[in-house]
């Protein structure tokens, strides 16, 4: 996998990047951090959001604004919206971020500090959004790595799943364009999480792409 970073796009909840008339969309700036070399993360940013009034909330992109140029770096984001929009949802974005064996900072890194990521989600029709923080900066768990090892299994990167009374989608958005990452954003899920699983001594086993013999 390329070492830099660049812009990964992906429009979420819509066909169209658009809102209502005269609407723009809220900006909101993700920061998470880059683990430990060998490491792997699952860290969940819940946006709040508000539609403008008399408006149900519209798409929603994530991108990559910061890059840390690290080498041996896997990531992707899942990103959860409702299924039926509404004048307030709650979005999830999921970072999933890996610093694989041999990663080091590229020569121009000078600082000390643990490297991050930045993420800016736009959300259409919204007036406001509040953003929390659930889990930064710590080892992906091995519940949550089930959970997710869980997804995406057809080879699509958008499913629809009950949870609750609601149904929820959910995205898989490679951080990465096609032309800077060879594999697509599901194999890049299942290595990352088939990683962390060995490395947290999760139970079990993956599933993985499902591909070897059984």
């Amino acid at each position: 996998m390329r070492s830099r970073m660049l812009l990964g796009v992906c429009l979420i909840g819509v066909a169209a990047a658009t809102g209502a008339a005269g609407t723009k969309p809220k900006s909101v700036s993700l920061t998470f951090s880059v683990p430990a070399v060998n490491t792997a993360t699952i860290q969940v940013a819940t946006i709040k959001a508000k539609a403008v009034k008399g408006q149900k909330i519209g798409a929603v992109s994530v991108r990559t604004t910061h890059d840390p140029h690290l080498q041996n770096e896997s990531i992707v984001y899942i990103v959860e919206v409702p299924r039926k929009r509404a004048a307030k949802e709650t979005i999830k974005v999921y970072a999933l971020i890996q610093w694989g064996p041999g990663g080091r900072r590229a020569p121009s890194a000078t600082s000390a500090q643990r490297p991050t990521v930045g993420v800016k989600v736009a959300v259409w029709d919204a007036s406001n959004t509040l953003v929390q923080y659930e889990t930064p900066g710590v080892n992906a768990s091995c519940e949550l790595l089930k959970d997710d090892d869980g997804l995406f299994e057809s080879g699509s990167t958008t499913e629809i799943r009950e949870e609750g009374d609601d149904q929820v989608r959910i995205d898989l958005v490679s951080a990465l364009p096609k032309s800077e990452q060879g594999s697509p954003p599901e194999e890049v899920l299942d290595n990352l999480i088939a990683n962390a699983w060995t490395k947290q001594g999760c139970p079990g086993q993956p599933e993985g792409d499902d591909s070897g013999p059984k």
